[in-house]
């Protein structure tokens, strides 16, 4: 397991434990996915060095599974985490961990895996390709290019404006507070 690994998910742990929720096994693994997902598509570069694989619960890290198989379906205990949190991610990818972990944490376990399953997605699309039954288990890599050319078309989708036109307000129009 890489350092950028290591640490993205003691960070996502501690994060767990900090908000009293803390996460499983299962959680952490969507959670990095969506991490990469979300660091392709604003950076263009992946952030950890290994493939997902489209595992039967949806992409998963293999060096992470390992790390945390002892813990099963219950919550991973920041006993585990061994990184100090800042020394291998920069701020902006601490920021996204963040980000990510605001976002999913709402959603338990088996959500996750319904959100990555949805038609459609690089794990949807490689198992649908290599013809692996649903419920079957599979070593298949997703291919990082695919990855990020779902999230970009995402992020892409969520941030377009509703329309091209572009309004223009005079200056009395604004509050007071807009103009400082």
């Amino acid at each position: 397991m890489s350092n950028t690994i290591r640490e993205a998910t003691d960070c996502l742990i501690g994060l767990g434990v900090e908000a009293g929720k803390p996460l499983s096994p299962l959680e952490i693994q969507k959670m990095l996915y969506f991490l990469e997902g979300l660091h392709l598509a604003l950076v263009d570069a992946p952030l950890f060095d290994e493939n997902f694989q489209a595992w039967k619960f949806g992409p998963a890290l293999p060096s992470v599974y390992r790390r945390l198989k002892r813990f099963g379906d219950g919550p991973v205990s920041p006993a585990i985490i061994d990184s100090k949190i800042g020394s291998t991610l920069s701020e902006s990818v601490l920021g996204m961990i963040k980000l990510v972990y605001d976002v999913f944490s709402k959603f338990d376990g088996p959500s996750l895996v319904g959100l990555t399953h949805l038609p459609g997605t690089p794990w949807a699309i490689v198992r649908n390709e290599k013809g692996i039954p649903r419920g079957e288990n599979s070593d298949e890599p997703i291919d990082i290019e695919l990855i990020g050319d779902w999230f970009k078309s995402k992020w892409l989708e969520a941030v377009k404006p509703a329309s091209n036109e572009i309004n223009f307000f005079p200056k009395e129009e604004f509050p007071e507070w807009a103009t400082a």
